[in-house]
């Protein structure tokens, strides 16, 4: 007659199995939460960087001010490659978003003493993916992206006509032709504060980066992609963002998922998560901040300083 096993010979492989299932079990839901299904690849576990905002409202006269508003752009709450979970603020402030996604916080000040100041920071809280753009583009949104507007002339004949000189080959190969002959035969230029648009910029063969991103986003929607030009900052890791990084690239809508192209900056699908988008930039939609890239204050004898 076989023996028993003994009580604490049965404890001890009562404690293995549980150990070796909960195991397997953890196993599976990480293959599963760190697989995607659409591209077949495993994706990087997300991490948590912080980006802050910070600025200084500085009264430079011998006057009270009273009642003032100032408008910042936020960053976006769904990037490519960047999720937005919290934004923390030394100040009160209410939110915003427009239809385009851009996201606008008020802040009120009662009032700034004479050659007195005010400080605001705000700290995004972002969950970074590089997944390769998880965010899914709406019906409407992609309609959108393949219209002609200001500065993005898509269906001027001249922009036409170079867009059907890249073929018809998939949408990655498209958008890659188009971003090697971008890099091929535009100059990069200084930075100006008035764009050129997507026309000029072809015409005179240089620009800066907003430039690049008016006349990638015009050849891509020329060649049936759907394409939009994004502001905002590029960093890898935690940071203040500071003003002379604000920085333009183009969002192109391929194989089911936006993604990112930057002419200007060399990057091609590459490196997403250090792309952190403020603001999509449209002539529709932008409120209090139509025409501001960045922020507005309600008093012009208020000086705004980002550090």
């Amino acid at each position: 007659m076989e023996e028993i096993p003994s009580t604490p010979y049965l404890r001890l492989m009562l404690i293995f199995w549980g150990c070796s299932t909960a195991f397997l079990i953890a196993a599976v839901l990480w293959v599963l939460g760190n697989f995607d299904p659409i591209d077949g690849k495993s994706r990087k576990i997300e991490t948590v960087r912080i980006i802050v905002q910070r600025y200084e409202l500085r009264n430079r006269s011998g006057r009270l001010h009273r009642n003032l508003y100032f408008w910042v752009r936020g960053v976006v709450k769904q990037g490519v490659a960047n999720r937005l979970l919290k934004t923390e603020s030394n100040r009160d402030y209410h939110e915003q978003t427009d239809q385009l996604g851009n996201r606008i916080m008020t802040f009120p000040i009662e009032q700034i003493p004479p050659y007195g100041s005010v400080i605001i920071e705000n700290k995004a809280h972002l969950a970074v993916d590089d997944g390769h753009g998880r965010e899914k583009g709406a019906p409407s949104a992609l309609e959108d992206a393949l219209r002609p507007e200001p500065l993005i002339e898509s269906t001027d004949p001249r922009i036409v006509k170079l867009a059907r000189s890249f073929g018809q080959a998939d949408e990655t190969q498209r958008a890659r032709a188009i971003y090697d002959w971008l890099l091929a035969n535009i100059r990069v230029a200084n930075y100006q504060s008035r764009a050129l648009g997507a026309l000029k910029t072809l015409q005179m063969r240089k620009g800066d980066c907003t430039d690049f991103a008016h006349l990638y986003a015009a050849l891509a929607r020329a060649a049936g992609l759907p394409a939009r030009v994004m502001a905002g900052y590029r960093y890898q890791d935690s940071t203040v963002m500071r003003p002379d990084d604000l920085h333009n690239w183009v969002e192109l809508y391929l194989n089911g998922r936006w993604r990112i192209a930057d002419a200007h900056g060399r990057s091609f699908l590459e490196n997403e998560a250090d792309y952190i988008a403020i603001l999509r930039l449209d002539m529709l939609g932008q409120g209090e901040l139509q025409g501001h890239r960045r922020y507005k204050i309600s008093n012009a004898a208020i000086e705004v300083r980002q550090f």
